[in-house]
């Protein structure tokens, strides 16, 4: 395999565990695109996302701009010939490393490397990774329904992030998605502390989603408020669900999200 001259790293720890390893290159990417409103224009992206972040973490917006658009500026524009992302199969991640793979079109080789071992990706694989970002954001979730079966076999673990996205979605009969339906277990199991949530809902997900501390305490306001009957408005990928009124639902009969009339 060809040198690699930029190691893209999912976070800090992650950045720090390949430089103490003795990698040189290394970038954090801080991004957190799973977790809270997407679209699909960059420019548009990243003003959203700088005041989405800058509330949701107690951050500014100078803030947001030294950590996140200096790095994608970098990538952007960077004479890169082999850049390695270094991120896993979870759905956080993998939101991350197909909006980073979008952005890196021009750099002749991109691989990806997972806790499952090293892909270097075709052209084939970056155009289907880039489709993968744009359904992502795109407030229609067809595309990602329409994306499933073409995922190819050497990143099975795509399908299953898109799965596991698609589950986001609120069931009919409860107006929970999948990680609210976590949040509400660990609720009827008697778990009050947030550090008890946090710990329980890792358990449970098994590296499905990725949450970190502060998603899974989003989440978890979040619930409550679906549980009270609140009539919250909040993101899934591109689009946003009214509770009272969600425009797409999980159907688990047939593994899919269907519009609601």
């Amino acid at each position: 395999m060809a040198s690699v001259d930029l190691h893209l790293a999912s976070g800090d720890h992650r950045a720090d565990l390949l430089i103490r390893s003795g990698h040189q290159n290394v970038r954090a990417w801080r991004e957190a695109l799973a977790d809270g409103p997407i679209v699909t224009r960059r420019d548009d992206l990243l003003a959203l996302r700088r005041t989405f972040v800058t509330q949701a973490y107690s951050s500014s917006p100078d803030q947001y701009d030294e950590m996140i658009t200096s790095v994608l500026i970098e990538l952007r524009e960077g004479p890169f010939q082999h850049v390695m992302l270094h991120f896993d199969e979870d759905l956080f991640c993998v939101t991350n490393a197909v909006f980073c793979i979008a952005q890196l079109s021009h750099v002749p080789t991109l691989s990806w490397a997972t806790s499952s071992g090293v892909v270097q990706l075709t052209a084939l694989d970056r155009a289907f990774a880039s489709s993968c970002w744009r359904a992502l954001a795109d407030p229609n979730p067809q595309g990602i329904i329409d994306l499933r079966p073409q995922t190819p076999q050497h990143l099975a673990f795509l399908r299953t992030a898109m799965n596991a996205h698609l589950q986001r979605f609120p069931e009919a009969a409860t107006g929970l998605g999948k990680p609210q339906e976590i949040v509400r277990d660990l609720l009827d199991r008697g778990l009050e502390e947030n550090e008890d949530i946090i710990n329980g809902f890792i358990a449970l997900d098994a590296n499905t989603y990725g949450w970190g501390d502060a998603q899974i305490l989003r989440e978890l306001r979040l619930t409550r408020a679906l549980l009270r009957g609140e009539h919250v408005s909040y993101a899934v990928g591109g689009v946003t669900l009214h509770a009272a009124h969600p425009t797409w639902v999980w159907d688990a009969r047939r593994s899919t999200v269907r519009a609601v009339e």
